[in-house]
């Protein structure tokens, strides 16, 4: 098989022996093969090319009606070309950490994909502690539905990339790719958004907090309950402390506000905070504060030109083993610059994934393709929607 860039060769060569419609199918079935093992990188087809190996030579462009699902209709192989046209796009408009560093949601929640806009998600306190069983006796069933989350079905989001005659013609397949890699970076921006803005609890239209309470009726808060009414959870806001991040003493004020949390029935709940979420303007004092090897300590007691200094190791290394990681997001900096937030956000925020970013080929009808001069259309879009399990295992720490 010839390099990817020289497909038409590659149908012209095999045309004698097998046809033109032939060659044309088995060309396109190795392209297929080749591309969605990861031997070939869709991102190097050129439009000109696959128009002209699996439609016909671009002159069909140029005819009054060329712009028209004719033209396709006389190949029996225009089905390659618009399946790798989508490939293209697919590659371009997926974006990779690489891509776009700086988006951090997926380390802050659990994806949970979705075959059900009514299906329960567990509660961090779903379930009582397990009762002892006796010989011959059934065990209880677990029952998660009173103390389950139900969040109402998202929308969704999603752009249309459309390829024209002049792509084709000219060959624009790098203007192709910008454009559908520039809907894909607006794409996983707007899902970091709805993350962030879930997380933090401060945008009308993305609130996470929607449990099902036992009237069946949902609301926006987190819940918790009580030893005084367990069966019940009641509504409740993000749970905050006063807490201005300074040094790593911020940091020991938090974990120790966090292993003091128990239980309906006054029973640890084992919250070990392995996340600090701050915005980009304090990301040099957490980061001061989560590196640091050794921290001085000086006796404010002794007299000035008797002070003592003394060093030991960061205790956040050694209370939390050195697992704890920071995570800066700018859109918390528009929100407040001073706010942060330490916890376990994998346990607390599932991001549930009805699809993910998917690429589906959008083909207008013959009319509209030829008032605009539209090849092809593809439409990229993601559906999803945060939901919280309960707030014992993340924190907001605001200034004095």
């Amino acid at each position: 098989m010839p390099d990817v860039l020289t497909l038409k060769q590659a149908v012209e060569s095999r045309v004698p022996i097998l046809g033109i419609d032939e060659a044309r199918r088995q060309v396109g079935r190795e392209v297929r093969d080749r591309v969605a093992k990861g031997e070939w990188d869709a991102r190097k087809l050129r439009l000109r090319d696959l128009f002209e190996s699996f439609v016909g030579p671009v002159s069909l462009l140029e005819t009054p009606d060329g712009i028209n699902r004719r033209v396709f209709e006389g190949s029996s192989t225009s089905d390659d070309f618009f399946a790798l046209v989508g490939r293209v796009v697919t590659a371009a408009a997926r974006i990779i950490p690489a891509d776009m560093p700086e988006l951090v949601g997926d380390q802050l929640c659990t994806v949970l994909p979705m075959t059900s806009p009514e299906e329960a998600i567990p509660g961090t306190q779903a379930l009582d502690r397990p009762e002892p069983v006796q010989q011959r006796e059934e065990y209880p069933e677990a029952n998660f539905d009173e103390k389950s989350v139900r969040p109402p079905e998202p929308p969704k989001y999603g752009q249309v990339v459309t390829v024209t005659k002049e792509m084709v013609l000219y060959d624009r397949t790098g203007l192709l790719q910008m454009q559908a890699k520039t809907v894909g970076q607006s794409l996983a921006s707007e899902r970091e958004a709805n993350i962030i803005a879930g997380i933090t609890d401060t945008v009308a239209a993305q609130y996470p907090y929607w449990p099902r309470t036992n009237a069946g009726v949902y609301t926006r808060q987190a819940v918790y309950r009580t030893s005084v009414d367990p069966s019940t959870w009641y509504a409740r806001n993000l749970t905050q402390m006063t807490n201005t991040f300074a040094n790593f003493g911020s940091i020991t004020t938090a974990y120790t506000s966090m292993a003091a949390r128990t239980d309906e029935k006054g029973r640890p709940i084992l919250a070990t905070p392995n996340v600090i979420l701050a915005p980009f303007a304090l990301k040099p004092l957490v980061m001061d504060a989560l590196r640091a090897t050794q921290i001085k300590r000086v006796n404010t007691t002794a007299t000035s030109s008797d002070e003592e200094h003394q060093y030991g190791p960061n205790p956040i290394n050694q209370i939390i083993g050195g697992n704890m990681t920071g995570v800066f997001s700018q859109y918390l900096d528009s929100i407040s610059a001073s706010n942060w937030y330490i916890g376990d956000p994998k346990r607390t925020f599932v991001w549930l994934e009805y699809w993910p970013l998917t690429v589906e080929q959008a083909l207008p009808s013959d009319w509209e393709m030829m008032k605009r001069d539209i090849v092809a259309g593809y439409k990229a879009s993601f559906k999803g929607r945060l939901a919280c399990r309960g707030d014992d295992y993340w924190l907001l720490c605001v200034p004095t």
